[in-house]
């Protein structure tokens, strides 16, 4: 099953772009396994009221409309990569100033964590304990992973929500600023904004 083949659910289309709405709830965002990394500790419960989320990651296609539209210069892509593929090279300002031109803005960090494990279940994995290219475009190819660098988006099976590539292919931006020792301050257990 690819990412266009998914459950029925509220969706939310403009300027081309495709969200998902996720619905609110509470989980422990963080290094819940305690095996990650310092700056992923501790973990805390946090409250998050229901969101917007890009269902796919913005690609070339429509990171060029938004530059044309705004007069913007396009940043240089990798070899062979095509319309569909993820946009690379994008600087948080920039990311910024696209989510403005859509008229929405960048996942929080904590929103980002809680819709990558579709709804914040202790998944290791955006889909489950195991990560295989069958699952996702990440270090080499093998499986259904054909892809030397990043896959067009929404190639390989989405996560319980709907949502594609939210493991694997590129990084993707978050609103919050970071600082490595956030978690151990953090004392905002609704609708964090990070540092």
């Amino acid at each position: 099953m690819t990412c266009s083949e998914r459950p029925a659910q509220r969706k939310l289309v403009v300027k081309g772009v495709e969200f998902v709405w996720v619905s609110g709830g509470s989980f422990l965002m963080g290094d819940v396994r305690g095996d990650g990394a310092e700056d992923e500790k501790p973990p805390h419960r946090v409250r998050l009221d229901g969101f917007w989320m890009g269902r796919y990651e913005v690609t070339v296609g429509q990171y060029r409309r938004f530059c044309r539209e705004t007069g913007r210069s396009m940043p240089p892509q990798p070899p062979g990569s095509g319309e569909d593929h993820p946009v690379v090279n994008v600087s948080w300002y920039d990311a910024m100033e696209f989510c403005r031109w859509v008229g929405r803005r960048l996942p929080t960090e904590a929103e980002w964590e809680y819709a990558a494990r579709a709804g914040g279940r202790k998944l290791r994995y955006p889909r489950g304990e195991a990560l295989t290219h069958d699952d996702a475009n990440f270090s080499g190819i093998g499986g259904a992973d054909r892809w030397e660098g990043p896959a067009p988006v929404g190639s390989f099976p989405p996560n319980a929500l709907g949502l594609c590539d939210m493991d694997g292919n590129v990084r993707e931006w978050c609103l919050d600023r970071y600082r490595k020792d956030y978690y151990r301050y953090s004392n905002s257990i609704r609708n964090p904004k990070g540092a």
